[in-house]
């Protein structure tokens, strides 16, 4: 008797399409990777857990204009943290850590909304296909979105950076004080009252005697 495989029936072009829409890359390989199951029950199960999770994010983006994000590959963080715990990571990187915090985080409120709204089937609990996210990594992102801003810069208006920038513009008008008082006391060599701001540093207009 002839037997169609999956591939013969295009399962694995219907997994490529569904992780197509995955909210993260951890999410499409996870999808790529589902084992098949044959069990009617589990299969129904899974089928309701799906349609309760599509229905409860279309309700909360109509009523409520909540909205899910997708999640920013973080592959390159797991592997760094897994090599070495204490590894420095790039700005880029940390702050796609709280994007990534805050995207679960976002998920986990509209999937939430399941148990308050009229959503169908939400006796599957939708609101635990994320578990509790710990108290730590809310502040975390809380903190890393405090410093810093789209790519991974720190934001200018942190009082660190701040007082370092407030520092050099002090001394950048120091610096401008100090040589318009030399141009001003030497102006029989100077070529003109202005001097010229080059690569951070000044330089004075002194006349070319030969």
């Amino acid at each position: 008797m002839f037997r169609r495989t999956a591939i013969d029936l295009g399962l694995d072009l219907v997994l490529q399409s569904v992780s197509s829409h995955a909210l993260s890359p951890q999410g499409a390989k996870a999808v790529l990777n589902a084992n098949t199951t044959f069990d009617r029950e589990s299969y129904l199960d899974r089928q309701g857990k799906v349609g309760a999770v599509i229905y409860a994010i279309a309700v909360a983006s109509a009523e409520n204009n909540m909205r899910v994000e997708s999640f920013p590959d973080i592959s390159d963080v797991f592997d760094c943290i897994l090599k070495s715990p204490t590894a420095s990571l790039e700005g880029e990187q940390v702050f796609n850590v709280g994007l990534f915090i805050r995207s679960a985080r976002l998920l986990k409120t509209v999937l939430g909304l399941s148990t308050r709204l009229d959503c169908k089937d939400r006796e599957l609990g939708v609101d635990a296909v994320i578990g509790d996210i710990p108290e730590s990594l809310l502040y975390l992102e809380q903190e890393i979105f405090r410093i810093l801003e789209s790519p991974g810069r720190v934001k200018e208006n942190y009082p660190t950076v701040k007082a370092l920038r407030d520092k050099a513009d002090a001394r950048r008008r120091e610096r401008s004080r100090l040589a318009n008082d030399f141009m001003r006391q030497n102006s029989s060599i100077m070529q003109s009252d202005a001097a010229v701001m080059r690569d951070g540093r000044i330089l004075l207009p002194v006349k070319n005697e030969s």
